[in-house]
């Protein structure tokens, strides 16, 4: 019973740095060392590891992104909108913390959400090095 619940939590940490790996690439891809308004640190992706620190973190990142996908689209000269950073998912995912107090219904959600949202990250890592290259 004590290794399938460390197999488990093993799992589950894995998956988990897999995400992180993801805000990762897309930190990178968006970065821009020239504009300081696309420079996201990446400590606000691997410090939401630490537990309580996180949801400080995961606010910081979404809006810090939100404002370097808006540059971006200036900078390469795009219509408005056209980088499509999940912004409501992510709010919702950032946010997560207010309704998980509710014990089942509170992790069916949190957990979809996140799901959803992993996989907009990926599909905006896409469009953005498609757009720059």
């Amino acid at each position: 019973m004590t290794l399938l619940v460390l197999f488990i939590v093993l799992c589950i940490f894995i998956v988990i740095i897999f995400y992180l790996l993801s805000l990762d690439k897309l930190v990178k891809l968006i970065r821009d060392e020239n504009n300081g308004i696309t420079i996201i640190h990446r400590a606000w992706v691997w410090t939401q590891l630490i537990p309580i620190w996180s949801v400080v973190a995961i606010i910081v990142y979404h809006i810090k992104m939100l404002e370097a996908t808006k540059v971006l689209e200036l900078e390469l000269n795009l219509p408005k909108n056209t980088i499509k950073y999940p912004e409501i998912i992510g709010w919702v995912f950032a946010l997560a913390f207010l309704y998980s107090w509710i014990p089942v219904i509170g992790a069916i959600v949190g957990c979809s959400v996140w799901i959803i949202y992993w996989v907009r990250i990926i599909l905006t890592s896409k469009q953005i090095y498609n757009l720059k290259n």
